[in-house]
C-alpha cells in the first residue's frame, strides 16, 4: 500500500456516539468515499477529513464534499427532467 496519496475519513453519527468510519484503506479515495456517501453507506455524516501521511497534511473537506454531492444530485435531477 502506498501512503503518498490522499485518504478520506468519514465521521458520522449513527443514533448514538459519534463514530469514525474506517474502512479498507484502499477504499478511502475521493471517488469511493463520495459514492458511498451518496448511496447512503454512512450514517449522518458529520465531517470528512482528508489526510496525506507522506505530506503530513490533514484538513476538513466536509464543505467540498457537500458541494460536489449537491452538484451531482442537481445534475441527476436535471437529467431526469430532460435538461441534461
Amino acid at each position: 500500500m502506498r501512503f503518498d496519496r490522499d485518504f478520506y475519513l468519514v465521521i458520522s453519527d449513527l443514533d448514538g456516539p459519534t463514530i469514525l468510519e474506517v474502512d479498507d484503506l484502499s477504499r478511502m479515495d475521493v471517488v469511493t468515499v463520495t459514492k458511498d456517501i451518496v448511496s447512503g453507506q454512512y450514517g449522518d455524516v458529520i465531517a470528512v477529513i482528508q489526510f496525506n501521511p507522506n505530506e503530513y497534511t490533514c484538513r476538513d473537506v466536509t464543505h467540498d464534499f457537500q458541494t460536489a454531492i449537491d452538484d451531482y444530485r442537481e445534475a441527476v435531477a436535471d437529467a431526469r427532467r430532460g435538461r441534461g
